[in-house]
């Protein structure tokens, strides 16, 4: 020790001491699941190099990579104001977007919402109507090479307007009776 320093001492209670080791013990994992989680993490990136992932881990990678980007759902709505897009592809990004929302906690875009807004079970059932609708037009205009024919999903879509409206429906009993 130089003559200019000064040795400091910390004395500790046998209460602190005490605390300092609960403490200690409270962050700590013990060491067999240490070496569990290590033996794991092994397992995992040698199955990442040789492509023989468990299947449990492989779903969730498929899971994680088929979840869209609500900001890129969100950009593409955005953009379809600036060029044409069709109604069976604005209507197969929000129903995207909504479950994406759903998935991740979010309040369902389809419901009443502002300040004074408090959505209802009717709210609810409606919503989820609203989406099994548009779903169901979507699987109806899907060919089987998987590309969506925007004149069946205009058709099935104006068709589920009529059928739901009684307005509409009036209206085309009353033209058919002519």
């Amino acid at each position: 020790m130089l003559p200019d320093e000064q040795q400091t001492t910390t004395t500790m209670t046998a209460d602190e001491y005490v605390k300092q080791v609960n403490e200690l013990k409270k962050n700590s994992v013990p060491k067999e699941e240490y070496e569990k989680l290590l033996a794991e993490k092994k397992t995992l990136i040698k199955g990442m190099i040789d492509g023989n992932l468990p299947d449990d881990i492989k779903a969730q990678v498929d899971n994680k990579q088929n979840t869209p980007d609500i900001q890129e759902l969100r950009k593409k709505l955005a953009k379809s104001g600036d060029e044409p897009i069709l109604n069976c592809d604005y209507v197969e990004t929000v129903l995207q977007l909504r479950k994406a929302a759903l998935d991740r906690g979010e309040t369902d875009p389809f419901l009443p919402q502002g300040v004074k807004a408090n959505p209802t079970l009717i709210d609810l059932q409606g919503a989820q109507r609203v989406a099994d609708g548009l779903q169901f037009c979507l699987d109806e205009a899907r060919g089987e090479d998987g590309k969506l024919d925007p004149v069946i999903f205009n058709a099935q879509f104006t068709k589920i307007l009529a059928e739901d409206n009684a307005f509409v429906s009036a209206r085309l009993k009353a033209k058919k009776k002519k």
